[in-house]
């Protein structure tokens, strides 16, 4: 049996990530395929597999990369927020050209996003009414 396995079977049994499991993690998680996040960690594909048969280390990858979707998440709303100001700067452009187009893409994300509040508050009012008739039927047999 290689080192990989040896490593796999004994830490199966404590339910306890390995060093090199800890660290395969984000790359796995960021990777787009299971080969090339085994070329990166350096093991084989085999061993990845392996992994992923354990239910805590499953747990873990789902973790990072749910964490790896909401990193980049939090890095688009900087941005955005960078991109609104470059818009917001625009208007006040000499060149009329300019300011227009910069107003009409403020005019064009605002709509957007009140629309976007609204689905939210209708969402959220059926979900209530939901709730409501949940309640009032009283529990289920």
């Amino acid at each position: 049996m290689d080192s990989e396995g040896d490593e796999t079977s004994m830490k199966r049994d404590t339910g306890n990530l390995s060093a090199r499991q800890l660290l395969a993690l984000p790359i796995i998680a960021g990777e787009s395929s299971i080969e090339g996040a085994a070329e990166k960690i350096g093991v084989t594909r085999k061993t990845i597999y392996e992994w992923l048969k354990q239910d805590f280390f499953k747990r873990a990858l789902e973790e990072a990369r749910k964490e790896y979707v909401e990193s980049g998440f939090r890095t688009l709303r900087l941005a955005a927020k960078q991109a609104a100001d470059k818009i917001i700067k625009h208007l006040d452009c000499v060149d009329e050209k300019v300011s227009l187009r910069a107003a009409e893409d403020v005019i064009e994300f605002a709509k957007e996003f009140i629309s976007l509040e609204d689905d939210e508050r209708r969402i959220k009012d059926l979900e209530e009414r939901i709730e409501q008739a949940q309640a009032e039927a009283g529990p289920r047999k």
